[in-house]
């Protein structure tokens, strides 16, 4: 009996390896690919094959899940199977641990391999959760005349916008230091992009860097005149002001950083107007998420 129980033990743990090392082979089959390289056609035939490769995941999640987490925190695969990856396991388990595996597979992406809407609007889903998607975030900052547009919405996005699209659900804590840390070795446009998030935080932190980048006589000259004018010459109009003349002290506060917290949750056509309107009458009233 003790033999046989043995045998048995090794069988399975033969089978176990051999199922794992035909899912390994398979992932390298399947995601040995750049989406920026292919063309429609062939785009449209690598879909299929990864709805297939999804079915078969499902089919044994028991199975496959711990598989799939283990290669998520293996260096080597494609940009494409992080990203896809991170998905899989985001939809089929709720543990915090997932989450830790999903930012550290995040942050294996080469924004240039994929660089689609798809992977902001994932993106964007992460942060909604809870998961950290700076590593990826932050690779924004290293790309020139970043167009993306909403397929649904038909609304454009550049590298400002993609930046406070993701980041601005995420706890202040998670970003805004590290990203003003970056502003001094980014480019000009980066630099634009950063200051608009930071005066979009709505943060004494934000606010405080903002003043020094201003008065930086080494900086740009327009980046500087930029972050000037969002801090010094970009009050709200009368009208805008005037939705909250009623309001005293604490109210206007209330109200003011509920809606900013509803609006930057859930994005729609006018949203991006309405985080800046947010952002104008906060400064004016002087209402600060610190």
């Amino acid at each position: 009996m003790k033999l046989l129980t043995l045998i048995f033990l090794f069988l399975t743990i033969c089978l176990s390896n051999c199922f794992s090392q035909s899912v390994k082979e398979k992932i390298q089959s399947v995601y040995s690919f750049k989406i920026t390289d292919l063309p429609a056609k062939e785009l449209e035939v690598k879909y299929k094959e990864l709805d297939k490769f999804w079915q078969e995941l499902n089919a044994d999640t028991a199975t496959n899940l711990p598989i799939i987490r283990k290669e998520l925190q293996r260096n080597g695969h494609s940009s494409y199977f992080y990203f896809d990856m991170s998905s899989y396991v985001e939809m089929q388990s709720y543990k915090s641990s997932d989450k830790r595996i999903i930012e550290g597979a995040l942050k294996k992406i080469e924004w240039t391999e994929i660089g689609t809407w798809e992977l902001v609007e994932k993106s964007r889903d992460f942060s909604l959760n809870g998961i950290d998607v700076t590593g990826l975030a932050f690779q924004l900052l290293k790309q020139e005349k970043v167009r993306l547009v909403n397929p649904e919405t038909q609304e454009v996005f550049n590298q400002g916008k993609i930046l406070a699209y993701l980041l601005l659900p995420l706890k202040k804590e998670a970003y805004l230091e590290t990203i003003s840390n970056l502003f001094d070795n980014s480019s000009a446009e980066s630099q634009r992009s950063i200051i608009t998030l930071l005066w979009m935080s709505n943060t004494v932190f934000g606010d405080e860097k903002l003043q020094r980048i201003a008065g930086n006589k080494t900086v740009n000259p327009e980046v500087r005149s930029y972050a000037s004018r969002l801090m010094q010459r970009f009050p709200p109009n009368e009208t805008e002001v005037g939705k909250y003349a009623s309001l005293n002290p604490d109210e206007k506060k209330q109200v003011l950083a509920s809606l900013y917290s509803k609006t930057i949750l859930e994005w729609n056509g006018e949203t991006w107007n309405q985080l800046i309107e947010l952002s104008k009458l906060m400064h004016y009233f002087q209402i600060r998420r610190d």
